[in-house]
Formats: structure tokens, sequence, C-alpha cells
């Protein structure tokens, strides 16, 4: 991963958190595990992801809080929850 931009980061793996960090701009950082990971970002735009050698591209616009899973064959880009409907008064 290298900002491009200041970016939050936390990288999970198998229950495990691996980096909970603040990217700087140009500031890279690398996470290897087995299995999956799973990458909650502020700004989602402001971050170049390579996996396995190859850019993943575009995961969200600027400012965007994304969380991506990131496997061995791919990524995909995990919607986020629905909050719970209000109780009715």
């Amino acid at each position: 991963m290298t900002a491009r931009e200041p970016v939050w980061v936390r990288a999970t793996s198998n229950g495990k958190t691996l980096l909970i960090d603040t990217l700087a701009v140009n500031e890279t950082r690398t996470v290897e595990a087995k299995g999956s990971v799973e990458l909650r970002l502020g700004n989602a735009g402001g971050i170049d992801i390579v996996l396995n050698g190859k850019p993943i591209g575009a995961v969200g616009p600027k400012g965007q809080v994304r969380t991506i899973q990131l496997t061995s064959g791919g990524f995909r880009i995990v919607a986020p929850s629905k909050p719970a409907p209000a109780d009715p008064l």
C-alpha cells in the first residue's frame, strides 16, 4: 500500500490485527498473511494497493471509508452494513 494522501488503515487477518496506522503521503506499508486480509480504509481514494505484484485499481473515492477483502485470487469491496432500524416508540 502506498498513500497518495493521508490514509487511516487497519489490516486484519484471521481475527488478528496486523496494522493500525495513518499513512502519510508517499508512505508505503506491506502486509503479509496466509489466507485473506481485510483492510479498513479511511480515505479509500488516497491509496494505491498492490496485491501479489499487481495494482488493484481504485477502491473508492477520496474521503470515503471502505472495507476491502484481499485474497490470493483477488479482492472485493465489502458492502457497508445497514444500520439497524430504530425501535418505534
